[in-house]
C-alpha cells in the first residue's frame, strides 16, 4: 500500500468514527429528549386527574367554576344547572361515571362525571393550555435537540482530528524514513555491484592479486552495508525504548577530522 493510499484510508476511516460517533450522539439525544416529552406528558395527566378529582369533591353549586373548568350539576330533583350555556348538559350527564374525553365547541376537554350525595356531578376541564404547553416544549426539545447534534458533530468531528494528527505525523515519519533508508542503502548497494562485476572479470583474466584486492574491498562494503543497516535499526530501537545516552568528545573528534 502507497504512503498517499494509506493517508487516504486513515482519513476515511475518521470520517466513518466521526459519522458513527456522531449518530450514537443524535440517537442518545432524541431518546433523551423522547423521555422528556413522555415524562412531562405523564405529568400534565396527572395535574388534570388531581385538578378534576378535586373539583368534583368540593364543588356544591356551578357559580364560580375554576379558571378554565365548566360545572354540570344535576340535584336529586333533577335540576340541572351550568356554569355556561351551550354545554350539552343531557350527554354529559348521561356518561357513566369516571373519566373521559369529549369536545365541546370544537376545543378537547377531559371530563369527570362523579355521583355525590346531592346529585351528580360533572367537572369539564379545557385541554388548551395543557396542548399549547406540550407544543412549545416540542419546539424547545426539538430546538435542543438540532442544536445539540449540530454541535456534537463539531466537537466530534474536532476531537477525530486531533486523535489522527499523530498518525498522519507518523506516516510521514515512515515515509521520511523509508527514503532516507533507501538513500543510504542505493550507494553501498551500488558499490557491491561493482566490485562484483570487477572481481568477476579478475577471475577471467587468472589475476589472483587484483581478486584479492576486489574480495577485501567487497569485505569492507559489506561492513559498510552492515553499518548502514545497524544504524536504521538503532534508529528503531530509539523510536521505541527511548535515545540512549552515549558521551562523545566533540575536540577528540574535531582533531580526527583534521
Amino acid at each position: 500500500m502507497t504512503p498517499g493510499s494509506d493517508l487516504t484510508v486513515v482519513r476515511r476511516a475518521g470520517r466513518i468514527a466521526a459519522l458513527q460517533a456522531s449518530l450514537a450522539l443524535a440517537a442518545v439525544l432524541l431518546v433523551v429528549g423522547a423521555v422528556i416529552f413522555l415524562v412531562d406528558r405523564q405529568v400534565q395527566k396527572q395535574q388534570i386527574t388531581d385538578q378534576l378529582t378535586s373539583v368534583t369533591a368540593t364543588v356544591d353549586d356551578t357559580t364560580d367554576p375554576p379558571p378554565g373548568m365548566q360545572l354540570v350539576v344535576r340535584d336529586l330533583a333533577g335540576k340541572v344547572t351550568a356554569s355556561a350555556e351551550g354545554l350539552p348538559t343531557t350527554e354529559l350527564l348521561g356518561r357513566p361515571a369516571g373519566f373521559s374525553d369529549v369536545r365541546v365547541g370544537g376545543a378537547a376537554n377531559r371530563v369527570l362525571v362523579a355521583d355525590k350525595p346531592h346529585g351528580r356531578v360533572v367537572a369539564l376541564l379545557s385541554l388548551d393550555s395543557y396542548a399549547a404547553s406540550r407544543r412549545r416544549l416540542l419546539l424547545a426539545l426539538g430546538a435542543a435537540e438540532l442544536a445539540g447534534i449540530l454541535a456534537s458533530i463539531g466537537v466530534v468531528v474536532l476531537l477525530t482530528r486531533r486523535s489522527l494528527r499523530p498518525l498522519t505525523e507518523a506516516l510521514a515519519l515512515q515515509r521520511r524514513f523509508v527514503a532516507d533508508a533507501s538513500h543510504e542503502l542505493r550507494a553501498p548497494l551500488t558499490l557491491l555491484h561493482t566490485r562484483i562485476q570487477l572481481l568477476s572479470r579478475h577471475f577471467g583474466d587468472r589475476d589472483a592479486h587484483q581478486a584479492k584486492e576486489q574480495i577485501e574491498a567487497l569485505a569492507s562494503d559489506t561492513r559498510m552495508l552492515g553499518e548502514v543497516i545497524e544504524d536504521l535499526l538503532a534508529s528503531a530501537s530509539m523510536a521505541s525504548s527511548g535515545v540512549p545516552r552515549v558521551r562523545v568528545d566533540v575536540a577528540a573528534l574535531a582533531e580526527g577530522i583534521r
